[in-house]
């Protein structure tokens, strides 16, 4: 059985251009019920037109021979062209207008074999060329049967057999296209079980390929964690190497800024001073993120972790802005104390180098916590230029990187928004459920 369906289609894929068959699977279907059922609408022709011969309908015989020839080469002129629906409704056409001929002049008014042909055309148009056409199609047939019918009883055209000759014609009609529709419907079953099957190698192929996106995803996210656990034992080497000097020179200035000195001289010392401690925070985060060992998160309470942040903060604050708090109760928060009193107090020391010295009563940092739908946020605005902070993704300092990385360790997210006269650190926080905080 599957040799002989493989004989087929190698036979009417001769006639089916090679563009077609190297398309779309929709396409070369389509292309080769088009050569099948013109075959078999020609074998039909062929036996109608030689019965009608046989019963002296000369008439009826010229017509169907007309069809067969039409039908019948209409494959060589698919295999030339390639023009599968143009073809389709060429050749429908002129079976069509030979039908109505056939209706009119030779046979009559009535349900008869050529009235009936009508019923396929409608057929063919939606299996060759699309259920759009199949609709048009149909419209005509309905359109020119009740036009038939009408001149029928009108008297305009009329049944031109002998009763005998009739109804012999009419039932051979009938058996002809109950096989005719057979044999269609056998082809339409084996195109879709084709279809069928290529469906499933369609679907298997993009199975196929989404596994192997998949994989490659694996992969480049398995290369994308060895880089950045490389680049963190790389991180955590240079913070040892850099702490341990450092340590020697913040001690060495801090020493040196106890001792009486002309003014300027210990301006720049403490400033120095200032610098250093920047540095060994900076230091200590990227220890921190570099750690192959996460944070344990416990359940903070901000207010506690904002007022140690605050009072570190203060040398830093006091000469550069006022400093206005409103912290509202809220619930606590899932995150690492200390690393949150860490990212509090970058923040807060950002804000203040965006001021500058001497200038307090122009300025303002302002620290405002609020929480709702279980969420806690803590927002650090300043009144500077706008310059020092800036987002992530244009270029934002080594610390923004650091605080933003330690508080998505949390759950949560840092976001900056900086424009000219304002900036404004915003800190979204996952609350953990117990209720603690105080207002201000």
């Amino acid at each position: 059985m599957t040799g002989g369906s493989d004989a087929g289609r190698s036979l009417i894929d001769r006639f089916v251009p090679p563009g077609l068959l190297n398309g779309t699977a929709d396409a070369a279907l389509r292309a080769r019920l088009a050569v099948a059922l013109a075959w078999i609408a020609g074998a039909f022709f062929v036996v109608a037109g030689v019965t009608q011969a046989r019963a002296d309908n000369d008439g009826a015989a010229l017509l169907d021979a007309f069809c067969a020839v039409v039908t019948l080469v209409s494959p060589l002129v698919l295999r030339r062209t390639g023009r599968v629906a143009a073809l389709t409704h060429v050749v429908l056409a002129l079976v069509f207008c030979a039908v109505l001929t056939l209706a009119v002049l030779v046979r009559g008014a009535g349900l008869s074999g050529a009235t009936v042909m009508l019923a396929v055309v409608p057929l063919f148009a939606t299996l060759v060329v699309s259920l759009r056409s199949g609709a048009v199609w149909l419209v005509l047939s309905l359109v020119a049967g009740l036009a038939l019918g009408v001149l029928g009883h009108q008297g305009l055209i009329v049944d031109r057999l002998a009763p005998q000759a009739r109804l012999f014609n009419d039932h051979f009609v009938l058996a002809a296209f109950t096989a005719v529709l057979f044999v269609v419907a056998a082809v339409f079953e084996v195109r879709k079980n084709d279809a069928l099957q290529r469906i499933s190698e369609l679907e298997a192929q993009r199975r196929l390929a989404e596994l192997s996106e998949a994989h490659a995803q694996a992969a480049s996210q398995l290369a994308r964690a060895e880089q950045l656990a490389s680049l963190g034992r790389i991180a955590g080497a240079a913070a040892h190497e850099i702490n341990n000097p450092l340590a020697y020179i913040i001690g060495n200035l801090n020493f040196a800024a106890s001792e009486p000195l002309d003014g300027d001289v210990r301006a720049a010392l403490v400033e120095a001073l200032e610098g250093a401690q920047q540095i060994q925070s900076l230091v200590s985060g990227m220890s921190a993120v570099a750690s192959p060992q996460p944070a344990p998160l416990g359940s903070v309470v901000v207010s506690e972790a904002l007022a140690v942040a605050l009072s570190l903060a203060e040398p830093r604050t006091a000469s550069r802005a006022c400093l206005v708090t409103k912290v509202a109760a809220v619930p606590r928060v899932a995150a690492n104390e200390a690393r949150l009193t860490q990212v509090l107090l970058s923040l807060l020391t950002t804000a203040a180098q965006a001021l500058p010295e001497g200038e307090a009563t122009k300025h303002e940092i302002s620290v405002t916590v609020s929480g709702s739908d279980g969420t806690v946020v803590v927002e650090i605005a300043d009144t500077g230029k706008g310059g020092a902070m800036r987002g992530f993704g244009e270029g934002g300092s080594l610390a923004v990187i650091l605080n933003e990385a330690v508080v998505r360790s949390f759950g949560g997210s840092l976001t900056l928004d900086s424009s000219p006269g304002r900036t404004v650190a915003r800190l979204t926080l996952v609350a953990s459920g117990l209720s603690a905080g105080r207002t201000s």
